[in-house]
């Protein structure tokens, strides 16, 4: 072609200095732009290390906010379940300095701390929970519901039997320790109520003097606050059952006093 004819003659006149000058300039064009190229990666790489520590910071910084997030939510679970520990605490002062404390009396107490145990731990929204007591009955070698939150059957009272070899919570009594199931159906001692309207899948259990169980049932797992917090309850529960033995030895001590004076 006659561009290329045109190219070759040009080069043939060119001096032989020409072609060292033209290899010096592009040694130095693939230094200057190796130079340039390492300068740019370089920076490149900066840009991405900030970036990568931004995202790091910017993770540490939500991980940070929802561990503050949950310390404030224990905190207050746990404000609110003192103050309400602390009424309790004062009915049941109040029902020890009654020398003509009922049974009764006693019964309503004990069904006050029921009642407030559910509110007091912790839910999220469609989550539930809810609690009774359970008494040995030697005769029939059963644990029978006592008394329960206002979420339990009324039925169930007289009715509602636990076996006291057979049951997750005849374990808790017959071996004097506390059960803590997340998932109560992989417990082999558990049996399904087929009465149940709930889907309680946790359960906590808690030996209760040697009079029987506190039951805890939830439809998630618990968490550590809302374990101390039953915990609590429990012992509020011991104390008012205390009360209660007191109540009917003081009646049959005025009732046989009576038919003494008789």
């Amino acid at each position: 072609m006659i561009g290329e004819d045109v190219m070759i003659r040009i080069i043939d006149r060119m001096p032989d200095w020409t072609f060292a000058v033209l290899s010096i300039l592009l040694i130095i064009g693939l230094v200057l732009g190796s130079f340039y190229l390492s300068r740019f990666a370089k920076n490149v790489l900066r840009a991405l290390e900030s970036e990568s520590s931004a995202l790091a910071i910017s993770q540490e910084n939500s991980t940070l906010t929802s561990q503050n997030n949950d310390l404030q939510d224990a905190n207050t679970q746990y404000h609110h379940s003192l103050q309400s520990i602390n009424h309790l605490f004062e009915d049941l002062i109040e029902l020890r300095n009654d020398c003509h404390q009922t049974y009764e009396e006693s019964l309503e107490v004990i069904k006050k701390i029921i009642d407030t145990l559910p509110l007091s731990l912790s839910s999220s929204r469609g989550d539930s929970k809810r609690c009774a007591v359970w008494l040995s009955s030697p005769t029939t070698n059963t644990l029978d519901f006592h008394t329960g939150s206002f979420n339990f059957p009324k039925d169930y009272t007289n009715s509602r039997k636990l076996d006291i070899d057979n049951s997750t919570g005849g374990r808790c009594y017959r071996k004097n320790e506390i059960i803590d199931l997340d998932d109560v159906t992989e417990d082999p001692d558990w049996l399904k109520n087929e009465e149940s309207r709930g889907n309680y899948k946790s359960l906590i259990c808690i030996p209760i003097l040697n009079l029987g169980i506190l039951t805890v049932d939830s439809l998630s797992p618990f968490n550590q606050e809302s374990r101390n917090i039953i915990c609590l309850y429990a012992k509020c529960i011991e104390l008012a059952y205390l009360q209660m033995f007191d109540a009917l030895k003081f009646q049959d001590e005025e009732l046989n006093g009576s038919l003494d004076k008789n």
